[in-house]
């Protein structure tokens, strides 16, 4: 885990949008990974822009040999449905929303020839929020959908 601080709130995480994940003969087991600083820089910005509120992402990448290379990301939209200026919809329509917009950015992502495989995910913690049950459960989805090496960055 990559670990810093900010501010943040536990929050329900969108379903993960990525291709069927490999079967468990095709995966190695990753023993380091490479993150772009590009993806560091993005991450950050949009963990403190996010204040109070807790800031999540897609991280992108490619597993090459025992390394997983973090080569690009993007923050998922985040938005409260009792907040002034929403219209009042349910939980059903924000899902289905989340969703269409990790699908347009991975396939813009893909039109530009950037890495667009879901390798895991980033999130703001504030003190030990990183220990909650969403945490927790957004990670054991990604593992369970992803494989055994997929990761999560905290900041």
């Amino acid at each position: 885990f990559f670990s810093g601080s900010a501010f943040g709130m536990a929050m329900k995480e969108p379903e993960i949008c990525h291709p069927a994940s490999p079967s468990a003969h095709d995966v190695k087991e990753v023993k380091s990974v490479q993150i772009e600083g590009l993806v560091v820089l993005k991450m950050v910005d949009h963990c403190q822009s996010s204040l109070p509120q807790m800031a999540t992402g897609q991280l992108l990448g490619l597993d090459v040999g025992s390394t997983l290379e973090v080569t690009a990301s993007f923050p998922f939209i985040h938005r409260e449905n009792d907040k002034p200026g929403y219209p009042d919809v349910g939980d059903e329509e924000l899902d289905r929303e989340a969703r269409d917009y990790q699908y347009e950015m991975l396939k813009s992502l893909r039109e530009v020839n950037v890495d667009c495989n879901a390798v895991g995910w980033y999130c703001s913690i504030w003190q030990e929020g990183y220990l909650s049950s969403t945490v927790i459960e957004t990670q054991y989805d990604y593992q369970k959908e992803l494989g055994s090496n997929a990761i999560c960055l905290m900041f």
